[in-house]
């Protein structure tokens, strides 16, 4: 916080022309247009990506998924009808507070997580305490209550194969960073004999996974130069499969458990991307070991084998495909298997956590490291047009917007900015890229104001550092390297002396003087 209040003291309110309020060195036309061009460096267009499976990519075919659940006013409305003839069904209202929530109303959606939990009847649960207590403990964490887990505890005790338990409790768990309590409690699930055993060897492989990486994540903090070290090793001597595979084994008969096992291998080598460096158009290298180059190509056979024995759905084989390929860095074969994937979506199983945006993401991504903008574009375009929440599709829109300052077309650039603050007006990409536009097209009034507004939705160090350098490139145009230089300094402590190009750039232009 300390940052951010540094950054606002050292800006405002004269970020255009400098703290100084005057130009204290005059820069030649060209040296100008060279500085202005720097900002570029602060607009990436890539996509994020990730690497994420849920419970429904288990299955062997769409048929034996659940449907998704719809949050519309037609929902809300059957629900508020049951509600009106029985007031305290706790089914009933935590069906409307969950409504809510997905709607990003967090207030009505407390009233009534809060109004269940106070008016909770085991009558309503056939006299089932194990499900009084889950049910229960479900909506205690809904209400960040810690007292959530002492009633999954009671839960478990009277019933081990509790499927509320069994699903909600080791994801709590594991969103509290307790990785430990995690593997005790599934440990516990798959000693007991029930038919939703993939459930907790599901959370194991995130248990396993998310601690190693949180504790390298920190190693790497501390010591830099350990990223190397952990880029040459397999990701079985990074990530713990001991667990995952005793239980495989245990459960060899279970084709959601094996299904789950190399899912694991496929995100554990997805995991090891931390560890890569970047080349010199900052693109990531997948310098994959021997060993792990020899296990994808295994699990691109065993994926086909499962897809032949009809064992795994469409969905899942070419997404699964589409990710080991992006590891070989095939990327017309990985193309083709997320496109395929994307076709073959079930659009009656989507939910929350089961979707294809993964796909689209490493499909845009894929178009960008090829320099394809025409179907970079058309990708983004097709996600946006898909989406039915607006609020959902702000990445996208930024992304294009980034696509066309980057290109240089500020009218189609300003226009997708415009369309993000028509959904959320408090957009700090949006505000700092409108910033720029105008700043380019002399109106400093406008840039002003939009500059002003962003600095009043920082959220992290990357908005931090975004800002405050893309002032102080204007602070350098204007010739004020004093102001420019005190802003460039706090950058480098955000980022690190050793992470700042872009900062190094710039005080040779300040040390230079041209």
């Amino acid at each position: 916080m300390k940052q951010l209040i540094l950054v606002i003291v050292l800006l405002f309110p004269c970020f255009i022309i400098g703290q100084n309020g005057i130009n204290t060195t005059t820069l030649s036309d060209k040296t100008k247009q060279d500085i202005i061009l720097l900002v570029k460096d602060l607009y990436s267009k890539k996509p994020s990506f990730s690497f994420n499976i849920t419970h429904k990519d288990l299955d062997r075919s769409f048929e034996e998924m659940s449907d998704g659940k719809k949050y519309d006013e037609q929902k809300l409305n059957d629900l508020l009808q049951k509600l009106s003839t029985d007031s305290i069904n706790p089914f009933f209202l935590n069906n409307i507070a969950e409504y809510y929530s997905k709607k990003k109303k967090s207030d009505l959606a407390n009233k009534y997580y809060s109004k269940a939990l106070t008016t909770i009847d085991i009558r309503y649960f056939d006299k089932d305490s194990a499900f009084f207590y889950s049910f229960r403990g479900v909506l205690k964490s809904n209400l960040n209550d810690a007292n959530a887990l002492l009633d999954f505890d009671k839960s478990l005790k009277i019933n081990p194969k509790d499927s509320i338990s069994m699903f909600f409790y080791p994801l709590i768990l594991l969103k509290n960073g307790d990785y430990k309590r995690s593997r005790e409690v599934i440990k516990e699930m798959l000693t007991s004999d029930n038919k939703n055993i993939s459930i907790p060897y599901f959370y194991l492989i995130f248990t396993e996974i998310f601690e190693n990486s949180q504790n390298l994540f920190m190693q790497i903090g501390e010591d830099k130069n350990l990223k190397k070290t952990y880029a040459t090793k397999d990701h079985t001597e990074i990530f713990n499969y001991d667990l995952l595979n005793e239980y495989r084994l245990k459960y060899k008969n279970n084709h959601q458990i094996e299904n789950c096992w190399i899912m694991s291998h496929i995100m554990g080598l997805f995991c090891k991307v931390i560890f890569f460096e970047l080349d010199s158009k900052n693109n990531l290298v997948l310098n994959y070991t021997a060993n792990e180059k020899n296990k994808i190509n295994e699990l691109i056979e065993k994926i086909s084998e499962l897809k032949d024995q009809k064992k795994l759905n469409d969905f899942t084989v070419n997404k699964c495909l589409g990710y080991l390929y992006f590891m070989k860095e095939d990327w017309e074969k990985s193309l083709h298997f997320f496109n395929k994937a994307i076709e073959v979506f079930p659009i009656d199983k989507k939910d929350e956590n089961f979707n294809a945006t993964d796909c689209y993401n490493v499909v845009s991504l894929i178009y960008n490291l090829k320099s394809d903008s025409i179907n970079y574009r058309k990708t983004l375009n097709t996600k946006i047009a898909i989406e039915t929440e607006s609020e959902n599709t702000v990445e996208e829109l930024t992304l294009l917007a980034f696509d066309y300052y980057l290109s240089e077309d500020l009218v189609k650039a300003e226009e997708y900015c415009k369309k993000i603050r028509e959904i959320d007006s408090s957009d700090f990409n949006s505000l700092r890229l409108l910033s720029h536009i105008n700043f380019i097209k002399g109106f400093k009034s406008l840039a002003q104001f939009y500059g002003e507004s962003a600095s009043s939705y920082l959220k992290d160090d990357d908005d931090n550092y975004n800002l405050i350098m893309q002032f102080a490139i204007y602070q350098l145009y204007n010739g004020d390297f004093t102001t420019a230089q005190n802003n460039i300094e706090i950058a480098k402590n955000i980022k690190g002396d050793d992470d700042c190009d872009l900062c190094t750039t710039l005080m040779n232009i300040i040390k230079h003087g041209k």
